[in-house]
């Protein structure tokens, strides 16, 4: 069978240029991994958020004494991956794909308390938008105190 990227070159004697697939990997924008903090508060943002591909965007955020609340950014849908408590602080990881690079965006989150809250978001690249985890069923793993070994079924998911 005839290649069709040689065949239209053929046709239309033009090069066509064929975009790459991003690296699954940590976007490679500076931009791509902020964390911040409150000393007290319900409320923080992620300001100049930006990736260079499109892809999934991780926030993971603690709460000190309340509940971390999804966080917002125009144009990503955050949804929970779940969350861990341990005495009164919780952590909590949401998810948001993004179908197009970044340009910089504020992602706010919030929490339930008015408390010590920290949040970090990161972008990875090339990762799998319709199965975006692992799906091997021992994973994810919640240890407090002891190193945990797993495998994983695909090498291009979280």
């Amino acid at each position: 069978m005839p290649n069709p990227i040689i065949a239209r070159r053929v046709l239309l004697g033009a090069p066509v240029v064929v975009a790459a697939a991003a690296p699954f990997a940590l976007d490679s924008n500076a931009a791509a991994v902020k964390t911040a903090n409150t000393g007290s508060g319900n409320t923080l943002s992620l300001t100049n958020f930006a990736t260079d591909y499109a892809g999934i965007v991780y926030v993971a955020v603690v709460a000190n004494t309340g509940t971390p609340n999804t966080p917002t950014a125009t144009g990503l849908t955050f949804a929970s991956r779940g969350s861990k408590t341990n005495g009164a602080s919780t952590v909590a990881l949401f998810y948001a794909m993004s179908a197009a690079p970044l340009s910089p965006v504020t992602i706010t989150a919030t929490q339930t308390a008015t408390d010590f809250m920290t949040a970090t978001a990161f972008a990875f690249s090339g990762g799998k938008q319709s199965s975006q985890f692992d799906t091997n069923a021992s994973i994810p793993k919640a240890e407090l105190n002891a190193a945990t070994a797993f495998t994983t079924d695909n090498a291009n998911d979280i």
